[in-house]
């Protein structure tokens, strides 16, 4: 599904952005959307799953620690504040001077890492991340102890600092009864982000935790 704060609804409506979405309305869309979901006859309400990787990580976990009708949330890897993960994470270069200064540091990026960055920014509606960034002060972050549902919590052995220490708190506070913490490493080919180099496993994992936590072969 399409959402505020993904790439395509901006496609759709530039409106739809950050800019104009602030945390309480995020989080109505995602409420909308599950609302949708429970009330459909096909849907077993008890076993609702959140999961996400990337970006994806954190809009989960922002999802699940804001509604209780989840039975479980499987992050990659979760994190509660994506401002620390600007500030000190992949992305502090680009937020010590004023927007020209971010702009002309990422347009000396290779390609791939140039085109990311300025559609982070754009999907956002933003022109820069030293603008963007006060937004996801106000929009994306939260206390992990809020999470209550059952909790997977996946990251990889090469991730950076900030990501290792958010994920590994995430998992330490979660206020969740039944809840793990796996690492992806080089010895298994998993070592990548979001486990990108050995997928089969990732999931063997990941649906060996739901199949325990929601009692599927029970």
């Amino acid at each position: 599904m399409d959402l505020p704060y993904d790439v395509q609804p901006r496609s759709y409506d530039p409106e739809v952005t950050a800019k104009n979405f602030p945390k309480a309305d995020l989080l109505g869309a995602y409420h909308a959307a599950t609302d949708f979901l429970v009330a459909r006859p096909d849907v077993d309400a008890k076993r609702l799953v959140v999961c996400g990787d990337s970006y994806g990580g954190m809009k989960s976990t922002l999802n699940a620690a804001n509604d209780d009708r989840f039975a479980a949330l499987v992050a990659s890897a979760p994190l509660y504040s994506w401002p620390l993960v600007i500030k000190n994470g992949v992305m502090p270069p680009f937020v010590m001077g004023d927007p020209e200064e971010s702009k002309k540091i990422i347009n000396s990026l290779p390609w791939l890492s140039r085109v990311t960055l300025h559609r982070v920014c754009w999907m956002h509606g933003f022109d820069s991340i030293v603008e963007w960034l006060p937004a996801t002060e106000n929009n994306m972050e939260f206390d992990p102890r809020d999470l209550k549902c059952a909790f997977l919590s996946i990251r990889a052995e090469s991730e950076g600092p900030e990501v290792v220490r958010q994920a590994t708190e995430c998992y330490e506070k979660a206020s969740s009864k039944k809840k793990a913490l796996w690492i992806g490493k080089a010895e298994d080919g998993a070592d990548f982000h979001c486990q990108i180099n050995n997928l089969a496993l990732r999931f063997q994992v990941q649906f060996d935790f739901l199949d325990e936590v929601l009692d599927y072969n029970g």
